[in-house]
């Protein structure tokens, strides 16, 4: 190993050697080393706005290799980490400031009002069902299309039955019409919404009792007859 430490462009050459003789390699201009620039800073973020307490990754995209970085969040906060993840508590704009440094200097880069964060306000519920008729025994997925952040979930299927997952799955075992409702709930409140009649499920499927008749079952050849089916109804249980 070696350190260049002026900058330039060097020839390299090596030389092999055993008991019969020795080979050189030489590779012209083989190694550049340039003058070190300080970087140039420049950040990204995830997500940008959103409702109050609101988590927002910072990320590094300064150029010209900086060693490290020092972080203004807006807030009254700071950070030295390259990549670093904040949480603003308070609703407001917020101006973000990254300065990276390394061994040539240092460059700052501000952003004005970058973050936005809005008051939490209650969230709208909303859902849909993967199917809403069907004969006994009835399975439904029920998924959660809420907005405004909910941070909790109350699902009343109409049967007596609940649940308090985002995202359920639930059977129904008796025919009827089933109303459904919803309740999502954040810290700012929490809102309700109910379907009249939405699932309609049917009686157990019945299976077929299978019967035939022919018109003759006997005679010489060639014999023609024709063949009488019935279908008789009878329950699975």
């Amino acid at each position: 190993m070696h350190t260049y430490s002026k900058t330039g462009r060097y020839t390299v050459r090596l030389t092999v050697r055993n008991a019969a003789g020795s080979n050189t390699v030489t590779r012209s201009n083989y190694i550049t080393v340039n003058t070190l620039k300080p970087p140039v800073a420049a950040f990204s973020a995830t997500p940008t706005s959103g409702s109050v307490p609101l988590n927002v990754t910072f990320t590094d995209k300064s150029t010209g290799s900086p060693a490290s970085w020092s972080w203004s969040l807006g807030d009254g906060t700071t950070s030295i980490e390259k990549n670093p993840v904040h949480t603003y508590s308070k609703t407001g704009r917020y101006t973000v400031r990254l300065t990276a440094r390394n061994a040539a200097g240092s460059n700052t880069v501000i952003r004005s009002n970058f973050i936005f964060v809005n008051a939490l306000r209650p969230p709208v519920a909303a859902f849909s069902a993967s199917r809403t008729y069907g004969n006994a025994p009835f399975k439904v997925t029920f998924t959660d299309k809420s907005t405004g952040s909910p941070a909790s979930w109350s699902w009343a299927f109409g049967d007596g039955s609940i649940s308090t997952q985002q995202n359920t799955d639930h059977t129904y075992s008796k025919a009827g019409k089933y109303t459904v409702s919803l309740t999502a709930s954040n810290a700012a409140g929490r809102n309700t919404i109910t379907r009249s009649g939405y699932i309609n499920v049917g009686a157990p499927l019945k299976t077929p009792a299978g019967a035939f008749s022919a018109s003759t079952t006997s005679g010489k050849a060639p014999l023609r007859f024709s063949l009488l089916t019935e279908v008789q109804d009878r329950l699975l249980h």
